[in-house]
């Protein structure tokens, strides 16, 4: 699990550096646009005080079916380039339709 969560924050690395302060609509907006260029059918929205940003397809379906916990990689990788804590909120390798990432800005991340 450790090995998959450096892995994801060193894929991050190449995202594009933020301004800091940077807004978290514009931190979601490159976050999207890093994925999407990968491969990811990614997007976001808001929903209440949080926001949701979600991913249509998992790259590596098969193999998060039997090992669940490679799915971390990519909770750290977004995670990193958001630069705010995140929760997984739903999952493909465990049935449902996409992967929803819930992150709550924090009032010095706004």
């Amino acid at each position: 699990r450790a090995l998959l969560r450096r892995a994801g924050k060193r894929m991050a690395s190449s995202a594009p550096a933020l301004r800091r302060g940077a807004r978290i609509e514009t931190r979601l907006d490159r976050t999207v646009e890093f994925l999407t260029e990968r491969g990811y059918m990614a997007r976001w929205e808001k929903s209440n005080s949080a926001f949701a940003l979600s991913v249509c397809n998992c790259p590596y379906h098969q193999v998060a079916l039997a090992h669940r916990e490679v799915c971390e990689m990519d909770v750290a990788m977004i995670g990193e380039i958001l630069e705010m804590p995140l929760k997984m909120s739903q999952c493909i390798a465990n049935q449902d339709g996409k992967c929803t990432f819930i992150v709550k800005p924090t009032a010095n991340k706004k």
